[in-house]
């Protein structure tokens, strides 16, 4: 019996001193610890900072990681405190009807101020231009016309009685002018465009011409009919205190629009010189026989004699005219000429002109003017 005891007695008492020996809370050495073992904390010592899980508090970019929060919805309370104030902001961004007046205003005046043809706030005032034009104007410096960017002025051409003058055709530069309406905002080379007139009954006598910048300097060159010349104007805008408008230009001579009086020696006296002579005759015209009648200055029965300056002569002969001139006609062309006597030449036209111009010996141009 005692040996049965013994040996567990002695397993009693080891098992007794290892339970004294090992602190509550902690593993036996050797054994695995259990699942959910946690070992005592008064025999683990943890750092600083560390929970008992084992794991340091998160910091720096892994604490920003962490999920926001929730937002809640808002009441309505404070959905009517936000409106409020969104409405009082904008009010207050948006002008008031006197600011944009004063806005407007400003804008116009300044469209104005840059759109004003005078200088110094001061209009341009208008005057009337009267030009006169002769053949030595091929011979001298032109005349200068005042314009304003803004104001179209009329250029009329007439003759020296006043009759229309028909334009052929008008050179300018479209970039500096707008002639008729032609002209500004072309991008083409300086002096390139040239209008040409219109023919028949509608040809014009005048034209309409308005700078396309405040301050233009250039020239218009302007042909008239029956003008052997161009007549050259220089165009100055932005630099006087008037601006010339309307513009009339006095071309010496007779216009071609003026209707030719043909006055026969039956019907009415012969005017300046020449005895009444027999109605105009009607067969074939000789005209080498003709030249020289009035090259000699004997012009034949019936021809009615012109009043003709520059020391011309002139004759009207079946409706003929026939020109009797010491030197050389220069325009217009005849359609026959001859030599005479003293240094004369005669020449024979198909039609009447009014003004002629004519080239004597020692280089220097007349100017005849006819009248009928």
């Amino acid at each position: 019996m005692m040996r049965v005891l013994a040996p567990g007695f002695a397993a009693v008492a080891v098992w007794a001193s290892a339970a004294v020996a090992q602190a509550p809370g902690q593993q036996a050495p050797g054994q695995p610890a259990p699942p959910n073992f946690q070992p005592s904390g008064d025999a683990v010592r943890r750092p600083a900072g560390v929970p008992p899980t084992g794991l340091p508090p998160a910091t720096g970019p892994l604490a920003a990681q962490a999920p926001p929060p929730v937002p809640r919805a808002l009441t309505p309370a404070e959905l009517e405190e936000l409106r409020k104030r969104m409405l009082g902001s904008t009010q207050g961004m948006i002008l008031k009807p006197g600011e944009i007046q004063d806005v407007r205003r400003a804008v116009q005046d300044a469209q104005g101020a840059g759109n004003f043809p005078g200088r110094d706030g001061r209009m341009p005032r208008a005057e009337p231009r009267l030009l006169t034009v002769t053949q030595e104007i091929s011979r001298s410096a032109p005349e200068t016309l005042h314009l304003a960017y803004g104001v179209v002025s009329p250029i009329t051409f007439v003759d020296a009685k006043g009759a229309p003058w028909p334009i052929a055709s008008v050179a300018y530069d479209p970039r500096l002018f707008a002639q008729d309406g032609t002209g500004c905002g072309q991008d083409t080379a300086m002096g390139a465009a040239q209008v040409p007139a219109a023919t028949g009954a509608d040809r014009p006598t005048s034209i309409n011409l308005m700078p396309c910048r405040y301050d233009t300097w250039g020239n218009i060159l302007i042909r008239l009919e029956a003008v052997p010349y161009p007549i050259p104007l220089m165009i100055l805008s932005g630099q006087s205190e008037t601006v010339d408008i309307p513009v009339t230009v006095r071309v010496a001579g007779t216009s071609p629009l003026t209707p030719v009086k043909v006055v026969t020696a039956s019907t009415a006296p012969v005017r300046k010189a020449g005895p009444p002579g027999p109605p105009r005759g009607t067969g074939p015209i000789d005209t080498t026989a003709l030249l020289h009648l009035f090259g000699s200055g004997t012009p034949p029965a019936g021809a009615q004699k012109l009043a003709a300056t520059g020391g011309a002569q002139a004759w009207l002969y079946r409706e003929r005219m026939y020109v009797r001139v010491q030197g050389d006609l220069v325009s217009p062309q005849p359609v026959a000429s001859a030599d005479a006597s003293g240094g004369y030449r005669v020449y024979e036209f198909l039609r009447p002109a009014s003004r002629l111009v004519a080239e004597r010996g020692d280089g220097a141009e007349t100017a005849i003017s006819i009248e009928f």
